[in-house]
């Protein structure tokens, strides 16, 4: 088995209503409230250049991480109508997909629950930590360029609540990782 590194090339944020998300040296700084409205979405994109891609094994597998640090705090607020519990939910989804030459070869999903409050006035404050991506085994092609897309989903889900909500003080690095082949 051998190593290849799989390069960074950019990064996209889908913006979400009070949250604030700066990429940084250090990684992406998370700030702020995570609205109701759609999860906060971030995806980035990395490549091995068709150049590099000289290794004789086809098998390869890919298998990111994701490197949380800092809190996520989530707090319910009273009923909207005193109809029963309210509750807040937060779960980190982890999507790769990988491309071969401009075609798609493979992708995994995982989804993580973070946090999980319910009833009147509760609040939670968990400490964030790392998530490994689902590995994808694909066979490579020889002198053709692998492009691979990482998506982070920070995805609220808000159930009879008002003021509350899901607040985090939060670091997440992508670094990049090695394409293990020959397996």
């Amino acid at each position: 088995m051998a190593i290849v590194e799989i390069w960074w090339g950019s990064t996209n944020y889908g913006p979400n209503p009070g949250l604030k998300v700066e990429l940084g040296p250090a990684g992406y700084a998370l700030q702020g409230n995570l609205g109701a409205d759609k999860p906060a979405t971030i995806v980035a994109h990395y490549a091995v250049g068709a150049d590099r891609m000289k290794f004789g094994n086809p098998r390869c597998a890919s298998q990111p991480t994701a490197l949380f640090s800092g809190t996520l705090t989530a707090k319910t607020g009273d009923s909207l109508i005193g109809d029963g519990d309210p509750r807040i939910k937060v779960t980190h989804v982890l999507r790769q997909k990988l491309y071969l030459g401009g075609k798609f070869v493979g992708e995994s999903s995982r989804s993580h629950e973070v946090v999980d409050v319910v009833g009147d006035n509760k609040t939670k404050t968990v400490n964030l930590t790392p998530l490994g991506f689902d590995p994808v085994v694909f066979s490579a092609v020889p002198n053709t360029e692998l492009r691979v897309e990482l998506t982070v989903e920070l995805d609220p889900w808000y159930h009879k609540t008002r003021l509350g909500g899901a607040s985090y003080s939060a670091l997440l690095q992508l670094p990049q990782w090695g394409l293990i082949h020959g397996i």
